[in-house]
């Protein structure tokens, strides 16, 4: 089912670029703003999907939080085509940075 991202509308409509070809492109690209060219890039960065945002970066900010936390985090790594040496990086990456779990 679809589920409408009524902050990303809410910033559409005030820029004026909520239509019907945008709602078009946003069904096309599975709502990823990313190839939609006529979007401002920092519409782009603030409504990246979990795909795009870069594994290593929410790694890196979870090792930040890490000192501050009694137990565990929950963590969610999404990639879009991984592979294992992606993963393999990823994981020694999170064991390098001190992350518990």
């Amino acid at each position: 089912f679809t589920v409408v991202n009524m902050y990303l509308v809410d910033d559409l409509k005030a820029r004026g670029l909520w239509d019907e070809v945008m709602v078009n492109d946003l069904k096309y690209y599975d709502g990823s703003v990313a190839q939609i060219d006529r979007l401002p890039r920092d519409l782009k960065a603030l409504y990246a999907t979990s795909f795009e945002v870069d594994a290593r970066w929410l790694i890196e900010a979870g090792s930040r939080r890490q000192k501050w936390i009694d137990q565990a985090q929950s963590l969610n790594l999404y990639m879009a085509e991984p592979n294992g040496a992606k993963l393999d990086n990823l994981y020694t990456l999170a064991w390098v940075r001190g992350l518990k779990t």
